[in-house]
């Protein structure tokens, strides 16, 4: 295999390495903000559902609160009535009384219908509660871990690092860039095998004449025609390509 070809074969391998540990990295972080995210949305709605149910427990006093008055005009209508001197009189009273027992029914129903809708938000509040609690408790997990794994991720980069930068030294610049494009381009390979007379990198089929000089053996680079990879043949006992 041709020297070049295998030191970048070996660069690309920590390469790869390096963008798995930023790319878990990311990943973690990107988690965890979408998370804080949607902590915040529920936050949101709890606030709402909390001030709803702030005002549906004002209106349910107000109203509860005019049925007490219903219950204390009706017993002092009743009262009355032991008073009534006349037919008129009694005519005029027993018409207040049946008009304040219906207006304590109707009170009595709207307060039935907001102590329905109270409870109702509390139970939505109760669920939202327990949502944000799961939700903070995956976000402090997400932070733990990401915490633990900072140490490694930046021990395991520079390590690399340090590995990448002794054998680039043995690459020239020309072809160090030439591999960097490449690379840029191409989701991070740049060099890839040839396996029955196709490009690995792009699955193109080559010119047979092509695959015969990459198997014999040159000091040339040689790169796929459709995909501009920088091609090499696996050799046996080689490990496979990255």
């Amino acid at each position: 295999m041709n020297s070049s070809i295998e030191t970048l074969l070996q660069i690309q391998k920590l390469d790869l390495e390096i963008g798995a540990m930023e790319a878990e990295e990311k990943g973690l972080r990107s988690e965890a903000a979408a998370m804080t995210a949607g902590l915040k949305k529920l936050e949101d709605e709890i606030a709402a559902l909390s001030e709803e149910a702030e005002r549906l427990n004002a209106a349910l006093k107000e109203a509860e609160e005019k049925v007490s008055q219903s219950v204390d005009k009706a017993k002092k209508d009743e009262k009355r009535l032991s008073e009534v001197k006349n037919d008129r009189e009694l005519s005029a009273i027993t018409k207040q009384i049946a008009e304040t027992n219906k207006m304590k029914k109707l009170g009595e129903q709207d307060a039935a219908n907001l102590n329905a809708k109270l409870m109702e938000k509390k139970s939505l509040l109760d669920a939202r509660q327990a949502m944000k609690n799961e939700k903070e408790a995956g976000i402090k997990n997400a932070e733990s871990l990401l915490e633990a794994k900072q140490r490694e991720w930046e021990e395991g980069i520079a390590l690399r690092q340090g590995r990448k930068d002794e054998l680039k030294a043995g690459i020239g610049p020309d072809m160090l860039k030439r591999y960097e494009s490449i690379r840029g381009k191409r989701g991070g390979r740049a060099v890839v095998s040839v396996k029955n007379e196709a490009c690995q990198g792009c699955f193109i089929h080559m010119p047979p004449q092509i695959y015969i000089q990459l198997k014999k053996g040159t000091e040339e680079i040689i790169s796929c025609q459709h995909c501009h990879r920088m091609l090499y043949v696996e050799e046996e006992g080689h490990p496979a390509s990255v």
